[in-house]
C-alpha cells in the first residue's frame, strides 16, 4: 500500500548519491582548471613545435611521457573537455527547468 514511499525515498537516496559524487568530481575539475588553461596553451604553441621537432629528431627520450606532442591524443582531450562543458551545461538546463 505503501511502497511508492520507499521507491520515493529510494530515489532521493540515490540522488542525494550522485549529487554529492558530482559535486567531488566538480571540485576536483574546478582546481585542474588553471593546468587545462596551460596545457590548452601549449596546444598550440610554438614551445610544442619545438617539442615536437626534437622528439622527431630522437632527441627527447623515449621514457618520457610524450602524450602532448600526439595531435591527436591532445585535441581529443581538449574538445573531449569541450563537449563534457557543453553536456553539463545541457543537464543543468534540464534541472533548472524541471
Amino acid at each position: 500500500m505503501y511502497e511508492h514511499v520507499e521507491q520515493m525515498s529510494n530515489l532521493m537516496a540515490n540522488r542525494r548519491k550522485l549529487i554529492e559524487n558530482m559535486e567531488a568530481l566538480l571540485n576536483e575539475l574546478d582546481l585542474q582548471q588553471k593546468d587545462f588553461e596551460i596545457l590548452n596553451e601549449y596546444f598550440g604553441s610554438e614551445q610544442r613545435m619545438q617539442d615536437i621537432e626534437e622528439d622527431e629528431k630522437g632527441n627527447i627520450p623515449t621514457s618520457l611521457n610524450r602524450g602532448a606532442l600526439s595531435e591527436d591524443e591532445l585535441y581529443d582531450v581538449i574538445c573531449d573537455n569541450r563537449d563534457l562543458m557543453i553536456h553539463m551545461m545541457e543537464i543543468a538546463l534540464k534541472g533548472l527547468k524541471a
